[in-house]
């Protein structure tokens, strides 16, 4: 006698592996089901081994939470790129107004003098006195003492994960103050300190649709135009930096030189990344920032020369800094203090108010 008794051709639920992996038959077999105190439950014969399968409970994959997650990777392509907060200069604030000093040559005259004469001393022209005010960016974040402990998929530590998640959003931030803030504003108790960017600054050399709307599209002749007026003021035109429509509208420019085909490649070339002209060769770079959702975002072609020309003023480098918080938990904040220096607003240029769609 077994544990339930001898039974001929009566077995228990316990289903040979054979007959489960189709290599046996359990046809003329009864199947007896107990409780757990070994009461009978059923008794019934069975068909053939995949038949007593079928009848069995299905449990699939996806009724299951316990899954294990495959691949410990979070995803991100959110665009980082900070192309003129990169190519700027770095300098030191030592005031919330930081200020600099510039200053030209005279136009170029006759100049002609009789030998021996006497010589007068002629006025001296005074340096021009500018400045801007630093801008005081964060962001925060707060993680409780259990989410930092606890194991979690794609990361070790929440901390460590939020404080680079942050720095990233912190300079795009920085990116978008120095290249579209229009003007400066000095701050009060209860209004905050901004710092006048690229746009605000540049005056002399521009180019502004005429029409409403954004309704002129870029040509060559504008930006030829544009380049031409930073050139004529001293400049060197060495760098455009648009949003991906406007890259779309100097790659269709219909000139001799803008599309070739690579034979032995085997490859199209359907793209202008460098724009040869008149006043120099002029490298075209894509900004996210500058293909926002606004249509004056948009409409933005900037002009850049000489790169030293432009420098950002730190009063206050980025930085991370635990604050106190009564619970148990981390509070951060990563903060920055910076301003836009502008050596000369005449060595650069911007195209405004251009088609967008």
């Amino acid at each position: 006698m077994g544990e339930f008794g001898e039974t001929p051709n009566v077995k228990t639920r316990a289903i040979p592996s054979r007959a489960i992996e189709g290599k046996g038959s359990m046809e003329g077999v009864t199947v007896r089901e107990v409780s757990p105190n070994n009461n009978l439950l059923q008794e019934r014969p069975t068909g053939n081994g995949r038949d007593d399968l079928d009848c069995m409970d299905n449990m699939q994959s996806y009724g299951l939470n316990g899954h294990k997650i495959t691949k410990s990777v979070i995803t991100n392509i959110s665009p980082i790129d900070t192309w003129f907060m990169s190519n700027s200069g770095n300098g030191k604030a030592r005031q919330r107004y930081h200020e600099w000093q510039l200053d030209t040559l005279a136009t170029p005259t006759a100049n002609a003098q009789i030998e021996g004469d006497t010589k007068s001393a002629t006025a001296i022209t005074a340096t021009t006195r500018t400045g801007n005010y630093c801008q005081n960016l964060s962001k925060e974040f707060l993680i409780t003492e259990d989410e930092e402990l606890v194991d979690k998929a794609g990361r070790v530590s929440e901390i460590s994960y939020q404080t680079q998640k942050k720095m990233k959003e912190l300079a795009r931030d920085i990116e978008y103050a120095l290249l579209l803030n229009a003007s400066a504003v000095s701050g009060a108790t209860s209004i905050a300190r901004q710092l006048k960017g690229f746009v605000g600054w540049v005056t002399t050399n521009t180019y502004t649709g005429t029409a409403t709307g954004n309704a002129n599209s870029l040509t060559a002749t504008n930006i030829r135009s544009t380049l031409q007026k930073v050139w004529a003021q001293g400049g060197s035109p060495q760098h455009l930096l648009c949003g991906g429509f406007q890259k779309s509208a100097i790659s269709s420019m219909t000139t001799s030189n803008t599309k070739f085909v690579d034979a032995p490649k085997k490859m199209a070339i359907d793209s202008v990344d460098v724009y040869d002209t008149d006043f120099g060769r002029v490298a075209i770079h894509l900004s996210h920032i500058l293909d926002g959702t606004s249509n004056t975002t948009k409409g933005y072609v900037l002009v850049f020369g000489d790169m030293s020309l432009w420098q950002k003023a730190w009063l206050k480098p980025v930085k991370k800094t635990q604050l106190p918080i009564a619970a148990l938990a981390s509070f951060f904040t990563i903060e920055a203090s910076v301003t836009l220096e502008s050596r000369q607003e005449a060595g650069a240029g911007i195209m405004s108010n251009l088609t967008v769609a």
